[in-house]
């Protein structure tokens, strides 16, 4: 993952942190060479896209995309999770639209990790007075025509 396909990506983060040399080892690990904080930067870089998430953690995320069903919020380099309509606030939200709107930050928790290893991230268990209850504009009824 951290060099990509044909070091792609592993060159990406020298070009961006103008690190001198970043070195992967077959057992993984990783050796980086810097001056003036650049391979603190890499290395931030690198934690971020090989990290593993776990159950409590608490992060800052910004909401990417919206779904009748919840949110997707990115929480770290490449990572993103689900918020379902139900983690949203500790009461019933009818339209995710009302609350979350793409690019807002939002505090969340993750919730679990499932079997497919998919982020289910939850706003409410990591600030549950986050959103206070709107008005919801009801959805126009079906008309029937005849």
């Amino acid at each position: 993952m951290v060099i990509g396909s044909g070091g792609k990506t592993i060159n990406e983060i020298r070009d961006s942190t103008n690190v001198e040399d970043i070195t992967i080892e077959d057992d993984g690990s990783i050796f980086i060479t810097g001056k003036g904080g650049t391979a603190q930067k890499a290395k931030e870089i690198i934690f971020n896209m090989t990290r593993e998430y776990m159950p409590g953690e608490k992060y800052e995320g910004e909401v990417t995309r919206l779904m009748d069903f919840g949110a997707f919020v990115k929480i770290g380099g490449n990572a993103e999770g689900l918020v379902h309509v139900s983690e949203i606030a500790p009461f019933r939200v009818e339209r995710v639209e009302t609350y979350l709107k793409e690019g807002m930050k939002v505090p969340v928790a993750v919730k679990e990790i499932d079997d497919k290893g998919r982020i289910n991230l939850s706003i409410k268990a990591s600030d549950p007075n986050f959103f206070t209850k709107k008005e919801e504009t009801p959805k126009p009824a079906f008309k029937k025509r005849f």
